[in-house]
């Protein structure tokens, strides 16, 4: 068991970690926003807003991460996480192939309308990342119990 101190310092750094993740991911935003607009392809765009939330995810798991020991929880990653991994990244996977695969330079993208505007929000994506690692390392929920006693 770590003690106070270093518990707390471990937030702490944890902290500062986010608020650099933050400031790289403006840069980056903005880096691939610019090169989106240069070559006129969104391509980089949907991928990296489809990656970086559930990089974010995944970054916000380590605080609740108590063991580093692999411990699966197939529910968790059967149940939350593959189907958000799907949501998340069949737009960006369906833009790559049908460019990919367009005999001309004009082509439709295979990507419903209600599902754009569910990832617009980036919220499977976070779930993606975060339930990804709580489902690895997490372990197994407890039964929740009843007693009255």
């Amino acid at each position: 068991m770590e003690s106070q101190p270093y518990a707390f310092m471990y937030k702490i750094l944890w902290t500062f970690g986010l608020l650099a993740l933050l400031i790289a991911n403006t840069y980056f935003e903005k880096e691939i926003d610019r090169i989106a607009n240069t070559i006129y392809s969104k391509e980089g765009s949907y991928w990296y807003y489809a990656t970086v939330p559930c990089l974010l995810g995944i970054y916000l798991s380590f605080l609740f991460i108590r063991k580093w020991t692999w411990q699966l929880n197939v529910p968790l990653l059967l149940g939350v996480c593959l189907p958000c991994f799907l949501l998340t990244f069949y737009s960006p996977l369906a833009y790559t192939i049908a460019r990919l695969t367009a005999t001309s330079t004009t082509y439709t993208i295979p990507i419903p309308l209600w599902l754009y505007q569910l990832n617009s929000l980036h919220v499977f994506s976070f779930v993606c990342g975060f339930t990804l690692m709580m489902s690895l390392f997490g372990g197994k929920s407890a039964p929740h119990s009843h007693n009255v006693n």
